[in-house]
This record gives structure tokens, C-alpha cells and sequence, in this order.
């Protein structure tokens, strides 16, 4: 498995320095240049190789009546049933009665949450729906941001587990599920209720910068489920984690995604992450930051793709100054990166498996 930086250093070294007189003491580009370079070949792979990473997201059918009137507020009284300000704050209320919406913004207590609208009475009722969401059958993918093709990456779908679904429609980060029947979670005495949807996105491949990947959570009491940050320790000394870095948790399959760069001081970072802690984690819990998801294949591939990609731009570098010099030095660039680019593009189509033929069941 090569380090970024080793396969930053293949290329360099293919596209030669100062000390390279057949490319004419070729300059690479700015470091950003480069790295921009890599990413979108990372990109491309996921294209061609899928790179499959499932996360869990839940359905959010709750319903009742207001048992007060509460300026701002929505109180339930009777049911108890708002969670907390990780899971319920930015989810949406629509009143039943009144045909009204509202969005939550505080959480006070199980009986009581915030509302940015002034919509609800006692004795109206209300049904909660996932943030952005109109219905229950839908729910919000806004935080991926690091998926490959159409409909938002999404290759496939199940609820629940083991069942596969249509997706109805994909837009503006919200996903319908294609059910005929009307989830319900308002029940929280019923323990056979399903809840949990479970989606595999088309992720771009990643190569991480970091020189050293194991850590650990760094706080007494643990982090509790529905967090989104936390501190890990046993890092490298100084460097960033850099925003779409994954990690896993021992015992846990889920992986996460930091979702802001975070800096490394004294070994120690505070990262953001999604999607949010299914579960609690106590201090100490081993944390795993994936160092790279190419097999030699790909890592191979992507080292011609991105030499090719780079010949084309200096290639074109040189298309001014054809009327003086002639056409041989740009075509001399252009053959070799049409070479390395077209053969970089034919071996990743041999990587491509067919798409399964699925039969999607309906409830």
C-alpha cells in the first residue's frame, strides 16, 4: 500500500525536474495543482471501482397531540417522546390541524422542544419528519458529500435490513423510499418497530496525507450515541486531518467521515465527523483512520491517469508559442499524456464489475 506521499513522488518522479532535460526541465505545478490532480483521479477510479460505504439513517415517523399551549413550543405531555438536541434539533413539525409547519431549534425536555414558528396549540396535532422532509418515507443525505454518480451515489438501499427498496426521488439532499405502507416509530412500547435505514453510497477513493493512523477517544466519560465530535489521541505530533478523512471504531463496521479539517497539536485533535454515534463510546476505544482504500491495481492505474492529466495541461502550455517553435513540443507532450491517460482510462474500464440484476421488493 503506498503513502500519499509515495505516490505523489511517482508522479514527480515520471514527469521529471530540473535535473530532466528530455521534458525541458518540467516543472510539476503548485503543490495544489498536484493534489487537485490526485483527488480527481480518486474520483474517477470510484467510476469504475466502486468504493461501497454504508451508513445508517433512521425514519422518523413521530406523532401526537399537544397537551399545552406554549408560545414557541411544542409540549407534549402525554407521550414523551422528544430525544434530545443531537437527534430532534432541525428535524421538522407539521401541524395536522392547522396545516402548518415548523422546524425545531431547542430541545427543553422529553416534553418539550423549540419551534421557529409559533404553530401549535393544545389539543392540535403534530407529526415529526426528518430535517428538510415532508413526509415519513423520506430522509436527508446533505451530509454526503464525497459520493460518485447520479442520485447522489446511492447504489442501493434496504429497509429493513435484508430488504431491498426503490428510491422514489432524489432532490435537494432529500431521498424518498418506496414504500407503500406508512412507517410508524411513534410507539415507543413497541420494541419490534423498524427504524433504520441502511444505504450504500459510491464514495471517491481516499488516500490519506497523514503519516501515522492509529488513535484512541480521549475523554473520561465517553462520548454519548448522537455525538458528531470528538477529541483522539495518539496521533502523529503536528499536521491536519484533513476534511473527508474516514475512521472506524473498534467493534463498530460503520465508517465516518470527518466532515471539517481539523489541526493536530500535541497529538491530539478535535474532529468533526458523520454521520452521528449509533451507539455510546467510552474513553480509550481504539480509532482507526483509513490510510488508503487503492488495491495495487489502482494504485498503478491512478499514477499513469494523473501523469497523463498533467502532460495535457503542460501541453497545452505550449500551444502559443507553435507559430515560433513548431508543433513538435507540444505533440511530444500530448502523445505521452494521450498514452498514459487513454491506457490509465482502458485499464480502469477492465476494473468495472456489471451492475447485479436486483429485483426490488416493495412493502
Amino acid at each position: 500500500m503506498l503513502s500519499y506521499s509515495a505516490l505523489r513522488d511517482a508522479v514527480e518522479s515520471a514527469l521529471g525536474d530540473s535535473s530532466n532535460t528530455y521534458w525541458g526541465a518540467y516543472v510539476v505545478g503548485t503543490p495544489a495543482e498536484l493534489d487537485y490532480k490526485i483527488k480527481e483521479a480518486l474520483r474517477t477510479a470510484a467510476r469504475y471501482r466502486k468504493r461501497l460505504v454504508r451508513v445508517t439513517y433512521q425514519i422518523e415517523s413521530r406523532y401526537g397531540t399537544a397537551t399545552s399551549t406554549s408560545s414557541g413550543n411544542l409540549v407534549d405531555a402525554t407521550k414523551d417522546q422528544f430525544v434530545s438536541t443531537a437527534n430532534d434539533v432541525g428535524k421538522r413539525v407539521f401541524n395536522d390541524t392547522d396545516k402548518t409547519w415548523a422546524d425545531i431549534i431547542s430541545y427543553s425536555t422529553a416534553e418539550q422542544v423549540g419551534l421557529s414558528h409559533n404553530i401549535m396549540a393544545s389539543g392540535e396535532e403534530y407529526y415529526i419528519y426528518n430535517k428538510g422532509c415532508w413526509n415519513n418515507k423520506q430522509f436527508n443525505v446533505e451530509d454526503i458529500t464525497d459520493y460518485v454518480g447520479n442520485n447522489h451515489g446511492i447504489h442501493r438501499l434496504q429497509y429493513p435490513l435484508g430488504h431491498d427498496r426503490n428510491v422514489d426521488f432524489v432532490r435537494e439532499n432529500i431521498v424518498q423510499i418506496g414504500l407503500d405502507s406508512e412507517p410508524d416509530d411513534s410507539d415507543s412500547n413497541n420494541t419490534d418497530r423498524v427504524i433504520d435505514i441502511y444505504v450504500w453510497f459510491n464514495k471517491r477513493h481516499k488516500l490519506s496525507q497523514l503519516t501515522a493512523f492509529a488513535s484512541a477517544v480521549d475523554l473520561t466519560a465517553g462520548y454519548s450515541k448522537g455525538d458528531t465530535s470528538m477529541v483522539i489521541d495518539g496521533l502523529q505530533a503536528t499536521g491536519t486531518i484533513e476534511e473527508d478523512q474516514e475512521f472506524t471504531l473498534a467493534s463498530r463496521d460503520q465508517v465516518y467521515t470527518v466532515t471539517a479539517a481539523a489541526t493536530i497539536a500535541s497529538n491530539e485533535a478535535t474532529v468533526s465527523f458523520y454521520p452521528a454515534l449509533d451507539a455510546d463510546v467510552a474513553n480509550d476505544v481504539v480509532v482507526t483512520l483509513i490510510q488508503s482504500t487503492l488495491d495495487d491495481d489502482l494504485e498503478e492505474i491512478l499514477i499513469d491517469y494523473v501523469i497523463g492529466k498533467a502532460l495535457m495541461d503542460e501541453a497545452n502550455l505550449h500551444l502559443p508559442s507553435l507559430s515560433l517553435g513548431g508543433t513538435d513540443t507540444y505533440k511530444r507532450y500530448l502523445d505521452t499524456a494521450s498514452f498514459r491517460y487513454n491506457d490509465a482510462v482502458r485499464r480502469l474500464r477492465k476494473l468495472a464489475e456489471p451492475e447485479p440484476y436486483k429485483i426490488l421488493a416493495r412493502s
